[in-house]
């Protein structure tokens, strides 16, 4: 009989530690041939995994870079009629925007920030949105093994006092990616 996952906690002084046990539980088979018993024992198997190894943590580089590198992406240089110089359509702009953040992020944004209008891109003259400030602190909660919830409070003189909250996962590279963002 063999046992998927059997998740053990392991104390150790007072530490405590979260491990999933990988069993395979004896089996035995009796087999009668010629008045002879042949016993078969297959031998247990434990495979040791520890959690801790496995999930890693989003960092403050992290969070930073990741949130930098789509704001600046965002913010688009103009000329004086607001035409955006890098970008001609609002489809080729937001794919420029998917190593950083989900569909929906993107949509969020571009489609309020930005127009088009006579095969031209332009953007709409505005401050940028509130965002993630590197310079105050902020709360990280885990909310699945890749998924982290970063929430930070803020104030500016355009937007007043603002609550932001990513979510951010990260890939198996251990890159993050914005999956979505919301205001409180």
């Amino acid at each position: 009989m063999k046992l998927k996952w059997l998740t053990a906690l392991i104390m150790m002084g007072s530490v405590i530690s979260a491990m999933q046990v990988n069993v395979t539980m004896p089996q035995i088979s009796v087999n009668e041939h010629d008045n002879h018993r042949l016993m078969d024992k297959q031998v247990n198997e434990f495979e040791i995994i520890d959690e801790d190894e496995e999930m890693n943590d989003l960092t403050d580089e992290l969070i930073k870079d990741i949130t930098t590198q789509f704001m600046d992406r965002l913010v688009q240089d103009v000329d004086n009629q607001y035409r955006v110089l890098n970008y001609k359509t609002i489809a080729q702009f937001k794919s420029s925007l998917t190593s950083f953040a989900s569909d929906k992020v993107i949509d969020q944004f571009v489609d309020f920030y930005y127009y088009e209008k006579d095969g031209q891109l332009y953007i709409v003259p505005t401050s940028t949105p509130p965002w993630f400030d590197k310079a105050n602190d902020y709360e990280v909660k885990r909310v699945e093994d890749n998924i982290f919830e970063v929430k930070q409070r803020n104030e500016s003189e355009f937007h007043g006092d603002y609550t932001i909250v990513f979510l951010i996962r990260l890939n198996e590279a251990d890159e993050p990616f914005i999956i979505d963002v919301n205001y409180l």
